[in-house]
């Protein structure tokens, strides 16, 4: 049996196991009404469905919502500074709230000459485990790579968890080739959000994750942090 035949007899099993008629020629169809009536439920199923996506996406951003965050030059510091305000107006709290952000040229070299010592440690370790079989190489091979694409780029302030009518304000001394870039949090439910400080929105999933692999704490900072203080209003 041909290509050809093979392939009728495989849609005339399919047809016969669905309808109990073998010839797809032998279908009922319906009537024109019956298509309208199909397609209009299956477009309102859709609708339906776009509607609840919608809602529940509403839902789970109502608290995120609720932390409010500003942005200003303080010209009158010796050097100039960039204070985060940040605004806790819901009932719950926010926790891992964080500041991620660019650093200099010279720290970013100091960071990468650090993060080099650090994978040549681990290097060591993952090779001296694989011979000695405590893991297998393709095993070793995946946690090194897991932790050689976490190269540092960003830096990060730790603020912790803001409290419901709470407030905090972080100041960055304003640098060569700094500029902010998210503040990151956790809400009660236990989802994560990064709030973009120059675009004014949330960040998607992937690029979340993007920013928090490349964030890292080898950065030395001289930002101040006034932790307790009065809601910025």
């Amino acid at each position: 049996m041909d290509f050809g035949g093979r392939l009728n007899a495989v849609v005339g099993w399919l047809s016969e196991l669905l309808t109990g008629e073998a010839d797809m020629r032998q279908w009922n169809w319906g009537s024109t009404a019956d298509w309208v009536t199909g397609i209009v439920t299956a477009v309102a199923v859709w609708i339906a469905a776009l509607a609840f996506r919608h809602d529940r996406a509403q839902h789970r951003k109502s608290q995120a919502r609720l932390l409010r965050i500003q942005t200003r030059f303080n010209r009158d510091d010796d050097p100039w500074t960039h204070s985060v305000m940040l605004d806790n107006r819901s009932e719950s709290e926010f926790v891992d709230v964080c500041v991620i952000y660019d650093v200099t040229p010279e720290k970013m070299l100091a960071g990468r000459r650090s993060w080099q010592g650090v994978m040549k440690g681990f290097r060591r370790e993952i090779r001296a485990n694989v011979r000695a079989r405590v893991i297998g190489a393709w095993h070793g091979a995946r946690l090194y790579w897991e932790v050689h694409r976490r190269t540092p780029h960003y830096a990060i302030e730790s603020v912790g968890t803001i409290s419901p009518a709470d407030g905090f304000e972080l100041d960055l001394p304003i640098e060569e080739g700094v500029k902010l870039l998210v503040v990151a949090f956790e809400d009660s439910l236990g989802q994560s959000w990064a709030w973009d400080i120059k675009k004014k929105r949330m960040l998607s999933r992937r690029l979340r994750v993007r920013l928090r692999i490349h964030t890292s704490k080898l950065f030395e900072s001289d930002s101040t942090l006034a932790a307790g203080s009065l809601p910025v209003r």
